[in-house]
């Protein structure tokens, strides 16, 4: 780089000495000749630039496609009663969720990679989280509405398996 920078400026004086020469027609072609060979370098590297910028354009949405199919195949594992579908899809803007419920009613969310493995891989964790606890909840409000008037609860399966242990942590203990 610092070569090109030297022969840069020897052209440079060139044309100045060229320009500051008795004839002025060689002078004035020397300058269009130097116009003409610095743009048409700066073209180049434009050019150059605009390929590494799309090769690694490309390597950034194999990425997307690869988180969005890494928190597809997380969210297989979660537990959604039927009627409920759940999607992913890598966007130009990062990876989205989109949840359809039994009622029709669409809950979508959504990140921005970051580009950080480690971080990445915690956000496709949290969305996985986020989408559980959606479910859970959408469950929780459909079994409070219709056991309105009946003085009765039903539990859902996730609080089955907390009971069992099989979620971790602390055991709930069931009252009577």
């Amino acid at each position: 780089m610092e070569k090109l920078r030297k022969k840069d400026l020897k052209k440079a004086e060139e044309v100045l000495e060229a320009l500051g020469g008795e004839e002025e027609k060689v002078g004035i072609q020397a300058a269009k000749e130097y116009v003409e060979a610095v743009e048409a370098s700066h073209d180049a590297r434009e050019a150059d630039e605009k390929t590494v910028m799309a090769g690694k354009m490309k390597r950034i949405e194999s990425y997307r496609d690869y988180l969005a199919k890494l928190l597809r195949d997380r969210l297989a594992t979660v537990y959604a009663p039927p009627g409920f579908e759940v999607a992913t899809a890598a966007t130009p803007r990062g990876v989205a969720v989109a949840l359809l419920d039994d009622r029709g009613r669409r809950h979508t969310t959504g990140f921005t990679p970051c580009l950080d493995l480690e971080m990445d891989l915690n956000a496709v964790d949290e969305m996985m989280l986020r989408t559980e606890n959606t479910i859970y909840k959408i469950v929780m409000e459909k079994n409070a509405q219709s056991n309105e008037g009946r003085g009765g609860s039903i539990t859902t399966d996730r609080e089955d398996r907390r009971r069992e242990g099989s979620l971790g942590g602390d055991k709930v203990k069931e009252t009577s």
